[in-house]
């Protein structure tokens, strides 16, 4: 008789468990430090074991391509956060007055384009997909 592997035919791991476990983790240390406020400690708590039982059921799950798809979305969306808070503000200081930085729709990826000069059409170096943007 084969054993079956723990392990086998399970997601696993990814960028959007390591959030959820390092979410919980920050919520659970928030929680013990205002525990004095009996209420709003024990309501951190509660938060926290919520995403961390998420993260565990998500490692444990066998249905790989939703997985697979939040995980997707979760990394699309913190690369278009970060290229709008901190990427986009840092290059518009060093290109000064030439150029103007857009990000694509599609993949999130930052791109320098030459200011004044109206309506142009961009295609994405990254994913390929056309669209007009305003320098």
């Amino acid at each position: 008789m084969r054993k079956k592997s723990f392990t086998k035919e399970k997601y696993g791991i990814d960028e959007y468990n390591v959030f959820l476990l390092a979410l919980a983790a920050a919520l659970m240390i928030i929680g013990v430090i205002t525990s004095r406020e009996r209420y709003f400690g024990v309501a951190l708590m509660g938060v926290a074991l919520f995403f961390a039982v998420k993260a565990l059921l998500r490692v444990k799950s066998k249905d790989s391509d939703k997985c697979r798809s939040q995980n997707e979305k979760f990394t699309r969306d913190v690369r278009y956060l970060l290229n709008v808070f901190f990427v986009k503000p840092f290059c518009a200081l060093k290109g000064g007055r030439k150029y103007k930085y857009v990000i694509c729709p599609e993949c999130s990826t930052l791109m320098r384009l030459p200011k004044g000069e109206g309506h142009i059409e961009v295609r994405c170096p990254a994913c390929e997909k056309k669209f007009v943007a305003k320098t």
